[in-house]
């Protein structure tokens, strides 16, 4: 009944993919030869066509690679920069992943890892013995006026935000070099002072802003008398705007920079025909406070995980716990 094929992830991919409702940035060709060459030099990345008979139901990239000796595949490989990289269905979710299982299974992967932008129902989960993980995200529908989209937002949030616009912060969306390497410098800053290992995500942000087509991105930034103290990367697909990686310098949150940033990106994306605003997963507690104030609607998907063996499941329960020593961000998505 399910079936599956495999195609080249190119230009002709993402033609295809631009068909399929649900498709998002993290899919796309450009994406995944970043992606791949950041995190895992020498691994394989395909692009799997699924089938419901002779229908095609869905798509999904899958970057394959060993580890440990074994076999192992993701759609996404789980990273807190890579929320939605999972599948995109045209019809009949549950029939795609149960597609995907098959197709892992074939290949003799021993784990697998895909995050949907959807939930995934129990008998499903029971039937392809997934571990399954529910994850929450805040999206703010930006069809409403913007009276009303404030006035959603909680008393905390909007006063901290009278409060940002009344201190002559500037907010720019300029993607010239200079805003650039401000970012990344910030960006560097915070992670070091945190203490937590930015090797890899700053070899992908330097290959993204000097490679990825601006027309899938904004980046925005609040300066103080001259200086970028607070900056978001954006990422723009379909009718959405995703929040996908941002940066602030402690020593101006006073200031209320954060608040006048989501703020103005609000008003941008809302002039610019965006539909919705995802403000990103809300599973760290440090950071969904913040992002709740907004009044988003709260939105869940799911995080599946298959071993085969089972009792990889529990190896793999430890390797997490190492990546999240090394880089806190992760532990909301465990």
């Amino acid at each position: 009944m399910y079936s599956s094929s495999t195609v080249e992830i190119d230009s002709k991919w993402d033609e295809l993919l631009k068909t399929m409702p649900g498709w998002n940035v993290f899919q796309l060709s450009d994406w995944l030869r970043l992606y791949v060459s950041s995190y895992f030099s020498g691994a394989t990345i395909r692009g799997v066509l699924l089938h419901e008979g002779t229908e095609l139901i869905g798509m999904t990239p899958v970057v394959m690679w060993k580890k440990f000796g074994f076999s192992m595949a993701g759609s996404p490989l789980r990273h807190a920069l890579t929320p939605y990289m999972g599948i995109a269905c045209k019809r009949n979710p549950e029939a795609c992943v149960s597609a995907f299982a098959q197709y892992c299974s074939a290949q003799g992967v021993r784990m697998a890892t895909l995050t949907l932008s959807f939930f995934l129902p129990d008998t499903v989960v029971t039937h392809n013995h997934f571990r399954v993980k529910t994850r929450m995200t805040s999206v703010i529908d930006l069809s409403e006026d913007l009276d009303t989209i404030l006035k959603k937002m909680d008393g905390k949030t909007r006063n901290q935000l009278r409060q940002g616009e009344k201190n002559g912060l500037e907010v720019s969306f300029d993607i010239d070099d200079k805003s650039v390497n401000q970012y990344l410098g910030l960006r560097s800053r915070l992670y070091t002072l945190q203490g937590m290992d930015q090797s890899t995500s700053s070899t992908l942000m330097e290959s993204f802003f000097s490679s990825f087509p601006k027309e899938y991105y904004a980046l925005f930034s609040v300066k103080y008398e001259g200086a970028m103290i607070a900056a978001a990367v954006l990422l723009k697909y379909a009718e959405t705007c995703l929040y996908w990686d941002g940066v602030s310098d402690a020593q101006f949150n006073r200031l209320r920079p954060n608040n006048v940033l989501q703020w103005q990106v609000i008003k941008w994306a809302k002039a610019s025909g965006i539909h919705w605003y995802d403000l990103g997963g809300t599973n760290t507690p440090s950071i969904a406070h913040f992002k709740k104030g907004f009044g988003g609607i709260e939105k869940t998907y799911t995080s599946v995980e298959m071993f085969s063996p089972a009792f990889l499941g529990s190896v793999w329960k430890v390797f997490e716990k190492l990546r999240a020593r090394k880089n806190p961000r992760l532990k909301g998505a465990m």
